[in-house]
């Protein structure tokens, strides 16, 4: 057993890359972020996990002990650009223990997650205060434009 490895949620896909925007692009198949394993099905109209407010709550087991439960997710529509508020509560991750324990662990936009920029105006200030990037920084081509 790996120290990590990517949890199935095949039974729970319903949204595909068209759910992303027309010209958005995402890294579907195997893949590791980070270095660590996700297995996003390679499915391209049906390889995420997609809800909105009014979606019904997902229950993806564990089933094994876990000292870290790590989600890739990203929010698809903000209104900080327009002046909307930093911290809006947009979900909660909900872990059910074996002991029937209970953790809510809130997720707010701008601290745990955050939309994807798509223009090069917001850059690194439009990124979760509480999160990482799928990958890592690099620089730009100095001699390109």
């Amino acid at each position: 057993m790996s120290d990590y490895e990517p949890l199935d949620i095949a039974q729970h896909l319903n949204g595909g890359l068209d759910a992303l925007g027309a010209d958005a692009t995402a890294e579907i198949g195997p893949c590791h972020f980070r270095g660590l394993p996700f297995d996003v099905s390679g499915d391209p109209s049906r390889c995420f996990i997609s809800l909105d407010g009014d979606s019904e709550p997902v229950g993806i087991p564990v089933g094994n002990s876990a000292s870290r439960v790590i989600f890739a997710h990203r929010l698809l529509a903000t209104e900080i650009d327009d002046g909307g508020p930093v911290g809006i509560h947009v979900a909660d991750y909900v872990f059910s223990l074996a002991n029937g324990q209970r953790h809510v662990v809130p997720v707010r936009e701008r601290f745990e997650i955050g939309s994807v920029p798509t223009d090069s105006f917001r850059g690194a200030s439009g990124l979760p205060f509480l999160a990482v990037t799928d990958g890592k920084h690099r620089l730009l081509p100095r001699r390109e434009g």
